[in-house]
């Protein structure tokens, strides 16, 4: 990019006539470069999307899950980096809705808290259905341990401005995370070769602290 800078800066004090010459290479250099240039701006995308995923900010969204569990809706809410979480499982569920489940470390860092229409008890973080879950620590944190990979083995556009980052083998276990043309998550679709295995789709994103309704 400073050879081309350098360029375009000598033919800025061209003559005239000398510079309808040159444009025709500029022309070329730059049909060039948008050829070559986006492998450098998808790493670039991601770095960012993966910074954003990864900041301690806080967000709160809809999520919609399908996979062997069955089908669930539910509402989710972190504050900065996990010191709250609340999650809460909506009509249309599968089994559990209206149950609301709050992890709050600073009161009680072994378990987390369950609220359904009967009664209220703790449930232990290494219980099987709790330990490796979003319910004590950030949904997006938690999704980017369980792809594993730090890069993605391909990046691709559509035209409505999502990207798609392919993670894993194609032909074997793989993850397919789409991302919006503001880099916020829209899906995450886990594979194995060509049969889907399950799916989160994810609506109403807000970045941020919002607040969390729980009676301590």
């Amino acid at each position: 990019m400073r050879v081309v800078g350098l360029r375009l800066e000598s033919w800025l004090g061209k003559e005239p006539t000398e510079l309808k010459k040159a444009l025709p290479y500029l022309i070329f250099t730059i049909l060039f470069l948008s050829l070559t240039v986006p492998g450098l701006s998808q790493e670039s995308s991601w770095t960012e999307v993966r910074q954003r995923l990864l900041a301690p900010n806080g967000y709160s969204l809809l999520c919609d899950y399908t996979g062997p569990e069955g089908q669930y809706y539910f509402s989710y809410i972190v504050q900065g980096d996990g010191k709250k979480i609340l999650t809460e499982i909506l009509e249309g569920s599968s089994r559990g809705a209206g149950t609301r489940i709050y992890f709050n470390p600073s009161l009680d860092k072994e378990n987390v808290h369950m609220q359904t229409s009967l009664f209220r008890l703790r449930r232990s973080l290494q219980a099987r259905d709790i330990k490796d879950s979003p319910l004590h620590k950030p949904l997006f944190v938690h999704l980017l341990e369980e792809i594993g990979e730090l890069e993605p083995r391909r990046v691709t556009s559509s035209k409505g401005g999502d990207t798609v980052f392919l993670f894993g083998d194609p032909d074997s276990e793989h993850e397919y995370l789409v991302v919006d043309k503001d880099g916020n998550p829209t899906l995450l679709k886990r594979m194995m070769a060509d049969k889907q295995v399950n799916c989160l789709t994810f609506h109403q994103l807000e970045w941020g602290e919002q607040p969390i309704n729980w009676k301590e």
